[in-house]
Order: C-alpha cells, then structure tokens, then sequence
C-alpha cells in the first residue's frame, strides 16, 4: 500500500509536470503563429475556471461557517452520521454579503426549527450535577493501621496512606 500511495503520489506529479509543459507549449505554439484571439480564449478560460474554483472554495468556507454556527447554537450534540440532516438547513441562516459575518437571529431561528424537527438525534449533556457514583472525598485515613494491613489492602489504599503521610 505504502509503494502504490508513493508510486500514485508520482504519477500525479508527472501528470501535472506534463499538463504544465502541454499548456506551456500551446501557448508558445499560438504565440509564435500569431493566433492572439486563440491565446486569449484560452487565457480567458483559465481565468473563468480560476473564478469558478475560487467562488466553490468561498461557498463551501461559508458553509462550513454556517454549519459551526448552528451546531454551537444547539442545546447539545448531535452525531456525525446525522450532519447531512443539518446541512439541509444551512439555506436559512443569513450571511452579510460585505463582512461575511453570519446573522445570529437567523442561526438561532434555524436552530430551533432543527430541534423541533430532529429533537432526538440531538444528546442533551447532563445539567451540570456530580452523579451519584462520583469519588468522594477521603475521610482521615488512620496511618497507625499501616502495618497491620494486609498487602492487598495496602495496595488499595496505598494512596490514601500518601495523602495522609503528605498533610502531616
């Protein structure tokens, strides 16, 4: 696997290589024979797939801006197998075409909508209280009881015992 991913990692750079050299050539072909109105196609071209690249690179930025958003705003968390359900809602949050910046009322008026509609794949964290099997704090642990302890009992409470020695 590792000699096909550095042989196709080859490959593709000897296709670019190639694919430059080709337009380098075409373009010295259509210079030297005086085909201007050619060569500004293909300039012309190479500009308008420049700019159609550039406008997705921008919309799929601005989405993901969205999507950050949205899944900021909710009470909660949803799974990444259920993202594609969001991604349906990214149209109805609001962005200022000048700044890029995203509308929160918008976010937050699609977060709703989202809740109500997919209110159970959002997992609701818990309220903020200590569960009830959480470590509780050591009470004094009596060190004079040491030496009596079995080993296996010492390795229990071997960090109790260092705690203990560590306050006196």
């Amino acid at each position: 696997k590792k000699n096909q991913g550095e042989r196709l990692k080859e490959q593709s750079e000897e296709l670019e290589a190639f694919r430059s050299k080709d337009k380098e050539r075409t373009e010295t072909q259509l210079k030297e024979n005086n085909k201007w109105e050619e060569y500004a196609k293909l300039k012309e071209q190479e500009a308008k797939d420049s700019k159609d690249k550039l406008e997705t690179l921008n919309t799929r930025l601005d989405d993901a801006g969205k999507f950050n958003a949205l899944l900021d705003v909710l009470p909660g968390t949803v799974e990444k197998q259920y993202w594609p359900l969001l991604e349906n809602h990214l149209s109805g949050i609001v962005t200022n075409p000048e700044t890029g910046e995203i509308d929160e009322l918008s976010v937050k008026q699609v977060a709703d909508k989202v809740r109500d509609q997919y209110a159970d794949i959002i997992k609701v964290g818990s309220n903020g209280s200590i569960p009830q099997n959480a470590a509780q704090p050591n009470s004094v642990f009596d060190t004079s009881q040491w030496e009596a302890m079995s080993p296996e009992d010492k390795r229990k409470n071997l960090k109790a015992f260092v705690e203990q020695k560590n306050r006196s």
